[in-house]
């Protein structure tokens, strides 16, 4: 009696971990399923953005590395990749702000922003001056998007506005 008792709560739980782990995985498909198509549908608001410049499951990925175990929290090593993006344009701001006789040099901005962008993704090329602060204000325009909308309100995922043009 006693074995099988012990029997079925063995095929018991391996039913029910089996299920879960099963659970798990459709939850995580379905997630990203929502994740392409929320990017989709914030690219094609943005006209200087396209959808082959951006690596949507390699984004997804580093936002939830574990999301086919069923936990959809949030990195520590995705906010690291926000935090660089933020430092970027905060340098530059800060740049922008003691700039003498003109402008700050964009050419080491656009270097540092596209070598940052790559860490989500997404491939910016260097551009003329002002094509580049377009693509760069959309870009930034959908990487707040998608972190008010898969991040919650971490304010490790938030963006500052830049000033400089």
């Amino acid at each position: 009696m006693g074995i099988a008792t012990i029997g079925g709560i063995f095929v018991a739980l391996s039913s029910y971990l089996t299920t879960a782990g099963a659970t798990a995985f459709g939850n995580h498909i379905a997630h990203l399923a929502v994740f392409q198509s929320y990017l989709s549908t914030e690219v094609a608001k943005r006209h200087r953005i396209s959808a082959a410049s951006l690596d949507a499951f390699y984004w997804y990925s580093l936002i939830f590395p574990d999301a086919g175990l069923g936990r959809l929290s949030v990195s520590s090593k995705y906010e690291l990749i926000v935090a660089s993006l933020r430092d970027v344009i905060e340098l530059s701001n800060r740049q922008a702000a003691t700039a003498r006789e003109g402008s700050f040099r964009y050419v080491p901005h656009q270097d540092r922003v596209v070598v940052a962008l790559r860490s989500f993704g997404i491939k910016v090329e260097r551009q003329p001056r002002v094509a580049f602060f377009e693509i760069e204000d959309e870009v930034f325009s959908l990487i707040r998007a998608v972190n008010f909308a898969f991040c919650g309100t971490s304010s490790k995922c938030n963006l500052p506005n830049r000033i400089y043009y």
